[in-house]
């Protein structure tokens, strides 16, 4: 199930709020359950109205918005909900841009940057080394695993000595969260 954007929005507003506007320029941002990427997009519509409050601008310019896009990274062990993701972040980044500019970047035959396989990956978040990579994790990690199946969460859990309460997954991800 993918999370409803009024939760998105609860927990991105509680991470803005828990930023000064000091970590909230440069930071990178991930989620590693990103599902369709709610939480990225809804973070890059703050981000770029947080650049354009205090760049005192109307619109973000194309490289201002490709490199706030660039800042939030999102892995899912599913390869097509890596895609809607990407999708979803290139249509937020479309409805940010400034159309003259598009017509210029269209003309030039280069449009989109690359996020699938860049910032956006296809991997499973229990077997890769991301440790002090990000300012800050976002997301609405699955929270239970496949019956009479060990995941990934629960191996990374038992290997680390955490708890994995009633073998959910979720437990995984807050733990392995606090450490990246």
């Amino acid at each position: 199930f993918y999370t409803m954007m009024l939760l998105a929005d609860v927990v991105v507003n509680q991470l803005w709020d828990d930023f000064s506007d000091a970590q909230r320029a440069p930071g990178v941002f991930c989620a590693h359950a990103c599902g369709s990427g709610i939480f990225l997009v809804r973070l890059f519509q703050r981000l770029v109205a947080h650049h354009c409050r205090t760049k005192n601008k109307r619109h973000a310019t194309w490289r201002e918005l490709t490199t706030i896009v660039r800042r939030l990274h999102g892995a899912d062990i599913n390869p097509a909900a890596v895609r809607v993701a990407a999708f979803s972040l290139y249509i937020a980044l479309l409805e940010h841009s400034n159309p003259p500019e598009l017509s210029a970047l269209i003309d030039a035959g280069k449009l989109l940057p690359s996020l699938y396989g860049d910032t956006l990956r296809a991997e499973d978040f229990f077997e890769t080394p991301d440790q002090g990579r990000y300012d800050a994790i976002v997301g609405n990690p699955p929270w239970k695993g496949r019956a009479n199946q060990i995941t990934s969460a629960q191996k990374w859990a038992k290997t680390k000595g955490r708890p994995d309460p009633a073998k959910d997954i979720a437990w995984g991800f807050v733990w392995k969260s606090l450490t990246v």
